[in-house]
Order: C-alpha cells, then structure tokens, then sequence
C-alpha cells in the first residue's frame, strides 16, 4: 500500500471550512432558549392544577396565590397544552426533547450533518420526525378519548383534549368500540416497531435494503416511495439484451494510483506485476495539479524538470 508525500502535511485549505461566528452564535442561543422554553414547559406541565385561573377556567376562589410553579403563564400554557393534546401532550414534549437533543448534536459536530442526512434532503428527515409524531397524537388521543374517559376530571376538558374529541367519535363510528381501540394500539405498536427495525437493521430493514439499495432509514422510505411511484407510469421500452462488444483483445483492466508512488522503481515494479497478472491495460488518474502545476495556462513540471527541456 503506498501513500501521498502529502498524507502528513495537509494544508489547512484540504480541511472543512469552520462554521462562521454568526451563525455558530445565533445556534447557541436558539440552543440556549430552546433550553429554557423546555424546562419552563415541563414545569408548567407538571403543576397543573385545575384551580389555576386560566384560559377554560377561571379557577376556584378568589386567592391570589397561583400554584403551578411557572406562574399565571404557566397555567395558560399548561391549561392550553392539556385542552389540546390531554395528557398526550407528554409526546410532544418527548419530541421537543429529541429536536433538541438533535440540535445540540449538530451543534457539536461544528455545524455538519450526519452521514445519514447528508445522503438524503434534511427536509425529508423532519417530514418523517413530524409525520410520525402527528399519526402517534391521533392514535394516542383516540385511545384516551375511548378508553381512558376515566381520567377526564383531572384535564380541562375532554380526554384525548380537542384532538382526541375530533378522532375519538370519528374512530368509534367507523370501526366501534373494539375497533377503534384495536386501531389506536396497533398504530402505536406499529409505529414504534418500525422506528426500532430500522435503527437496528432488522427484517423490514433488510428487505427496503434489498429494495432500494439504500442503507439508512430516512433514505430506505423515501427510494420506497419513488419505488412504489413507478407503478403509476408506464415503464419504457428497451431494446432487447444484447452482448458487449469488448474492443481491447483483452477485455481486462485495474485501477492503478501511480501518482502516489514517488519512487520510479516502484512504479516499474507495480505496471510489470500487473502485466504478470494479466491485465491488458489500466486506468490511471491524472490530477488537475498535475498537468496545470504553477498557476493558469502553465504545464512546464518544474519540480521534476529542473531545465525545462520538457524531459523529467
């Protein structure tokens, strides 16, 4: 194995750019808030108290004294988060959690995505994150608005709150009561086993792989979906089969990086170790600075053609 005189001496140019001030600082601070709007929301959420004068209510006596821990805002904001969502609301602050975990990452490798977004459109990963936590809100609110009614006085209004109240009756009355709690616990489990098959490379994983050919979650649905796009138009008309028509005598060929040995003997060595193998020709590649060296419009190799009579 050979390598490049340059291997140890790479100039700062060879590297990643650094991610400029301003926008490494506007991210710190979108950080920094999205931080404390998070803790604020959790605390918010776990005092709830119903007594609280809010946006539903106007609470119970006439005492100054607010009890959730954030304050007269964060009654409205809990009262407005348990009205919506009901005790779901939890998934969202679960996917809060991981966006910012997500954006903390991103933050750490200097501003550069992972290889598994940076194969894909990044709009694709967060259409996916929000798909899904949208299909586990209706699933999840439908459950309590049929199954978990019991808990309604502890919220500020219906079980499920005004999402479940909008998916719960319409489950009920198109598959029952049975169906509909069958549907909501199926959808979850489904999606949760999905998520966990991919990550970990499992059976539905391995035949999207087979599918697409592709080896990362976000860009498996998404070769599946052009995959399943390509029934709806016709496919086109090719020419049948036909054999290749090698015009080499020998059809045989390597790859070879001669310009990464420096030493002219080792370079003979290599092409007459090909030639015993029996390779019939090589491909080798010519780097840019190799044939315009000092500057535009200048081919003369003065590293190696000290005289320059165009001989090295």
């Amino acid at each position: 194995m050979t390598y490049s005189l340059n291997t140890l001496n790479a100039t700062p140019g060879d590297k990643s750019a650094a991610r400029p001030a301003g926008p490494r600082f506007g991210h710190e601070m979108n950080l920094l808030a999205g931080l404390l709007v998070l803790v604020f929301w959790l605390l918010a959420l776990l005092s709830y108290s119903p007594q609280d004068a809010a946006w539903s209510t106007s609470g119970v006596g006439t005492a100054p004294l607010v009890r959730n821990w954030a304050g007269r805002v964060g009654a409205w904001v809990a009262d407005g988060s348990y009205f919506v969502f009901g005790f779901s609301v939890w998934w969202c602050v679960a996917a809060a959690v991981r966006a910012w975990l997500s954006s903390l990452a991103h933050w750490m490798r200097g501003g550069e995505l992972p290889q598994a977004q940076a194969a894909t459109h990044p709009w694709v990963w967060r259409g996916l994150f929000w798909l899904g936590l949208v299909l586990l809100l209706c699933a999840s609110t439908a459950l309590e608005w049929t199954r978990l009614y019991r808990f309604e006085a502890a919220l500020p209004g219906h079980a499920g709150g005004v999402l479940g109240y909008i998916v719960g009756p319409a489950s009920m009355q198109w598959l029952g009561f049975t169906g509909s709690g069958l549907a909501g616990i199926a959808l979850a489990v489904l999606l949760a086993a999905l998520w966990l098959d991919l990550k970990n490379e499992g059976a539905v994983w391995d035949v999207l792989w087979n599918v697409t050919g592709e080896r990362e979650p976000a860009a498996q649905i998404l070769g599946a979906a052009q995959y399943l796009a390509t029934y709806t138009r016709p496919a086109p008309e090719t020419a049948p089969y036909a054999k290749i028509q090698h015009l080499p005598e020998n059809p045989f060929g390597v790859n070879t990086f001669l310009q990464s040995e420096v030493e002219p003997e080792k370079r003979e060595l290599q092409m007459r170790l090909v030639a015993e193998a029996g390779f019939g020709w090589i491909r080798q590649e010519f780097p840019w600075e190799d044939i315009e060296i000092h500057g535009r419009g200048d081919f003369t190799d003065s590293r190696n053609d000290l005289d320059g009579d165009g001989k090295v």
